[in-house]
Formats: C-alpha cells, structure tokens, sequence
C-alpha cells in the first residue's frame, strides 16, 4: 500500500490555507467535495474527471497557455528592439522554443488543451499521482490528514480474477497481511454502513501493536454536517471489531447522511 492521503495540486503549490477566498478546486468526489466544504466553506468546488494526466492538463492550461500568449508577445518586443541601444528589459530570459523544449510532455498537451474551467488547485490522491510518474512535474502539498481522512482501501493495490484457482494462487504470493487488515477494516466499515464507491466517508486504520487504530468521518453533501469516530479494534477480531464501528456510526446517524448524499447527487 502507497500512501493513502489526498494532495492539494496547484501550479504554484500553494498549500490548502493559502488559496483565495472562493477559489475554484476541482473534484468530483462527494467525499472529497464535503472534506473541502467543511475546512474551508469559501471554497467553490467544480467537477474534474478524467484519469490522473487529463485532471493535471485541465488544472495547467488555463496557467501555461497565458504564459505563452505572455512569451509571444514579449519575443515580438524583443525583435523589435534588435539594435536599438536602450535600456528595456524583458521579463523573460529564454525564447519561447527553448521554453518549450523545457516543458514536460502533460504541460504541453494543457498548451493544445480547450479550457471548460479555470481551476486554482485539483485533489487527487497521492498514490496515484505517484504512480503516474507525474508527481515530479507538478506542485502538490498534502492535504491535512485529520481533517482529510482519505477512503476506504486508497493507495492499496488489489488483483482481480474469474479464476477462482488462479486467485487463490496470486494471494499466497501476493497477500500483504498488515494490508489485508488495515483495509479489511475500512472496507468492513463501508459495507456496513451502505457506503458504495460515491459516499462522502473516509475511513483509515492502521496496525499499532496489537490493535488497529481506525479514524472514520461521514459527512453531509455540503459538508455542514460531520460524524466523526476514533476508535481501536484487536487486530485478532478486526472485522468483529469494525462492525461495531460502523455500528456506532450508524446509530449517531451515518447511514442517513451518506443515503442523502446520494439521493442529492442523482
């Protein structure tokens, strides 16, 4: 399992506090919409699909198209001054190819990209956008986890099979028990409560001895609304022990948010 947190991307790196009252932040996670909402409720928050390079090319396009416009014009000036003594300055000390040469291969496709939204930041999770081989290309900073808990199994690979034989067979060699655990719980917790794969519910537990420590929040669409959990289960009765946490989410009124916030996004 990679990490399991979700990053802020911009194209400065600005981090979560440090945006403008009423910027635009693309998602299009109920979890990580309500997550937004209930840290900072100025937020305005978009919907942003795609996989992780197209969400990326949409959040720069905006930002290096103006910067080219920028160049072009500025490389107009400066052949304009070729041989006149003056003191101008330009702003910028290379020629636009050789800034293009520089740009990696997504910063150059959000040049040839339509612009539908102007986004200040993007959230993606952080093993994704490690995986991608993207990260060394973008400004990111990683969302606070206390108030961000991520979902229910994120940053953890899975294998999928028909072949019950060939399951069986990858999971001796594969399995990662402490994994296996950890997300056990946090998968348990989703099932129990009804969550699905768009609830606004983060969940994450991780082994601390001989317990697994678990953290869990439900939220209302608007992210007005938050139940939040801290508890630890035995390690030895995980999935008993997870039970009991969704069951105690579900009686302070889980259950409700979560089937709220799926009817609103219908």
């Amino acid at each position: 399992r990679a990490s399991a947190n979700d990053v802020l991307v911009t194209p400065d790196g600005k981090p979560i506090d440090a945006l403008p009252d009423g910027a635009v932040v693309g998602t299009s996670s109920l979890r990580r919409k309500a997550q937004l909402l209930n840290f900072r409720p100025d937020l305005t928050v978009e919907p942003l699909r795609g996989n992780v390079d197209t969400r990326i090319e949409k959040l720069l396009a905006p930002v290096l198209q103006a910067e080219h416009e920028e160049r072009t014009e500025e490389e107009k000036e400066r052949k304009g001054h070729v041989g006149k003594k003056d003191s101008y300055e330009f702003p910028y000390d290379k020629t636009i190819d050789e800034w293009f040469n520089d740009l990696s291969e997504v910063e150059r496709r959000a040049l040839e990209r339509d612009i539908e939204t102007e986004y200040d930041g993007i959230v993606l999770a952080e093993a994704g956008l490690q995986r991608s081989g993207l990260a060394h290309h973008v400004e990111y900073d990683q969302l606070p986890p206390k108030q961000f808990v991520p979902a229910p199994g994120q940053g953890a690979l899975a294998v999928m099979t028909l072949d019950g034989e060939l399951a069986q067979d990858l999971h001796t060699v594969l399995d990662h028990p402490r994994t296996r655990v950890e997300t056990t719980v946090e998968r348990t917790i989703l099932r129990e409560l009804n969550g699905g794969c768009i609830a606004p519910i983060g969940v994450h537990s991780i082994i601390q001895g001989e317990n697994v420590h678990v953290e869990a929040q439900v939220f209302s669409q608007d992210g007005s609304e938050v139940i939040s959990i801290k508890r630890d289960v035995p390690v030895e009765t995980h999935v008993t022990g997870a039970k009991k946490v969704a069951e105690e989410l579900a009686d302070r009124g889980a259950r409700d948010l979560i089937a709220a916030a799926r009817e609103g996004s219908e």
